[in-house]
């Protein structure tokens, strides 16, 4: 728990809080979801780019537990055919020790 507080900031838009509640307590869980999302995110990404660019670039958009599926959106221009409001989609599988991310 006290890793996820620590990281929120650094991991979280402002619009991000609501998938996890607030900055002081967070989902753990769910925070975890969020940070593998958009580091698969940039490894799918980082060819193209061909630079750095942080958690902050993207936003989730959604996250359906039932279908195991979240939606992020880039928030940040990071080149000429990746431009903001760019929708990616992903699938996710959690257990009690991890979280697996896969974005397309």
């Amino acid at each position: 728990m006290e890793v996820a507080k620590d990281i929120v900031g650094s991991v979280l838009t402002s619009s991000e809080h609501q998938f996890v509640g607030s900055a002081t307590n967070p989902n753990p869980v769910v925070l975890t979801l969020i940070f593998s999302a958009k580091e698969s995110l940039f490894k799918a990404l980082y060819p193209e780019v061909g630079c750095y660019f942080d958690f902050h670039a993207a936003r989730i958009k959604e996250i359906n537990f039932v279908n195991c599926q979240i939606t992020l959106e880039l928030i940040q221009e990071l080149g000429p055919t990746l431009r903001v409001g760019t929708h990616f989609s992903g699938v996710f599988e959690l257990d009690s020790t991890k979280v697996f991310t896969i974005i397309t």
